[in-house]
């Protein structure tokens, strides 16, 4: 009851019972139709979930007109969050290559030159800079995580890989430490973007580059709380990009249908937020 009052709108606890009721009603209505197009729409045509396999969560084409924006948002991040579900627990194995890129955190420069600062100075960001961490097996699936620096991703290589792994990594100082204890292979970038001998990270750095398109193209901004949902996003749709699009939406709605009950999006909207 308090979720439809909400729905109904500022005041709504004041409303006469008959009004309350017709505000329930609505938001019963708008829910299952939602559900009905989610479940049944390339029957029907409404909703395409092939389309969703291609990367529209959250795009125009997603939404119908007449649902509430907040139930399509919820149901996209829920579905991204099944999507992430499908490899969270298995690990990568043979040759891998790990890099990151730096997403977020700009800080718009002042209007006169003489009150402009250092924006490279860790004094004058704002914090909201992440680093989306990408390893990626060569003919093989993308873990993405979401960190604070790069370098994180050395403990995060080691719990995740199986034994006998090969690494590559560019000549950044702090990728030195997965020589201690893994295989890695290096690139320094200020020579060559690959060597003969395969040694690169361009596979890396072609999810970055789909990445960025996805943030800045399609969703033109992304807050770092939720940076690891579009990641995850982006990771799945580069495993599945040679899968036709039939079977990608068959991939989705399957992990959607056995997904767990979601904990950091159940009751979102009543400010329920982990």
């Amino acid at each position: 009851m308090r979720l439809c009052r909400q729905q109904a709108g500022k005041g709504s606890s004041d409303l006469p019972l008959p009004r309350l009721q017709q505000a329930v009603f609505d938001h019963q209505r708008h829910y299952l139709r939602f559900t009905e197009d989610v479940l049944h729409g390339p029957a029907r045509g409404d909703l395409h979930l092939r389309q969703l396999g291609q990367g529209y969560l959250g795009s125009p084409a997603f939404p119908r007109p007449e649902l509430p924006a907040q139930d399509c948002i919820r149901a996209s991040h829920k579905l991204r969050e099944a999507l992430a579900a499908e490899i969270a627990d298995k690990p990568l194995e043979g040759e891998i290559e790990i890099d990151g890129a730096y997403f977020g955190g700009y800080v718009r420069p002042a209007n006169f030159k003489a009150d402009r600062v250092d924006r490279r100075r860790v004094e004058n960001q704002n914090g909201k800079r992440r680093v989306v961490l990408a390893l990626r097996e060569r003919k093989g699936r993308t873990h993405t995580f979401v960190v604070n620096s790069e370098a994180e991703g050395v403990a995060i290589a080691s719990s995740v890989a199986r034994e006998g792994s090969v690494f590559y990594a560019d000549e950044a100082a702090h990728w030195d430490a997965l020589h201690s204890s893994l295989v890695a292979h290096r690139i320094n970038h200020s020579e060559a973007y690959s060597y003969y001998n395969g040694v690169n990270t361009n596979q890396a750095e072609s999810f970055f580059s789909r990445l960025r398109l996805m943030v800045s193209g399609q969703h033109h901004h992304v807050s770092a709380q939720y940076l690891h949902q579009y990641a995850n996003h982006a990771g799945w749709l580069e495993d599945h990009r040679r899968n036709s699009n039939g079977v990608n939406a068959m991939a989705l709605l399957g992990g959607a249908l056995t997904h767990p009950t979601s904990n950091a999006w159940a009751g979102y909207w009543q400010r329920n937020r982990k």
